[in-house]
């Protein structure tokens, strides 16, 4: 009878170092995906910071621009002054909402003030600009179309530019997208007075900071980003600086 001889290198793989194997192949690939994972998570994650920044520094650009311009329509015409003219700039002043006159687009006098107001509407930060029905104002100064009257004409409708500025804008973290300044440095609070600044203390407005609290409305929220900016009145600033004056003996 013949007998085969078997070496050591001829022996199978037995359960157990199969089993082995098994675990070790396994970690590697939950330890590979859990990172391919979390990169892709971070990656996103900072996509949508990104997304954010763009988004809080573009609305507050645009905002400074007309904050910037704010003005007496009084000011910029020599047709009517004094009462027959409006003769302030802010119209309404409150955390998450202002509606004043700027000097935008008007170029000797061919357009005449534009209203112009920002808004929160369900988490979107909107700019609304109208400009008055007539560049030259009437005894009662410069009038303006209610455009979001039922009966408003398209030629009154077409006068209202509407634009988006950003979205995801969080309102719920405490801090007001709008606080008001004095000339003296002291800080006007519209929630002390009832939710919105008087006539009066309007009057004394020579800056506005804005605060905006963006997160992106996506699948992956990155932590809020907080964008800030104080914006100065010059147009305001030049009146008080005459008041000043003309009260100086």
């Amino acid at each position: 009878m013949m007998r085969f001889l078997r070496g050591r290198g001829d022996d199978g793989t037995t359960l157990t170092e199969l089993n082995i194997t098994m675990i070790v192949l396994s970690v590697i690939l939950v330890a590979t995906t859990s990172l391919i994972i979390g990169f892709q998570r971070s990656n996103a994650e900072n996509m949508s910071r990104q997304e954010q920044i763009d988004s809080a520094r573009y609305a507050a650009e645009r905002m400074s621009r007309s904050i910037r311009a704010a003005v007496k329509p009084a000011q910029i015409t020599t047709s009517c002054t004094g009462a027959t003219c409006q003769d302030i700039v802010f119209m309404l002043g409150e955390d998450y909402h202002v509606k004043f006159y700027a000097n935008l687009d008007n170029p000797g006098g061919a357009v005449g003030p534009s209203r112009v107001e920002y808004v929160i509407e369900d988490g979107s930060l909107r700019e609304i600009v109208q400009v008055p029905d007539s560049p030259t104002p009437s005894a009662s100064g410069f009038q303006y179309c209610d455009y979001k009257a039922a009966s408003a004409s398209q030629a009154c409708k077409d006068r209202v530019a509407t634009r988006l500025l950003a979205e995801g804008v969080r309102t719920d973290l405490g801090v007001p997208l709008f606080t008001y300044w004095t000339h003296d440095g002291h800080r006007l609070d519209p929630a002390a007075y009832g939710g919105t600044l008087t006539g009066e203390q309007m009057q004394t407005v020579v800056a506005v900071e804005v605060h905006i609290n963006v997160q992106a409305p996506n699948a992956t929220r990155a932590a809020p980003t907080e964008y800030v900016q104080r914006i100065m009145l010059p147009n305001v600033q030049a009146i008080i600086r005459q008041e000043e004056e003309a009260t100086t003996p």
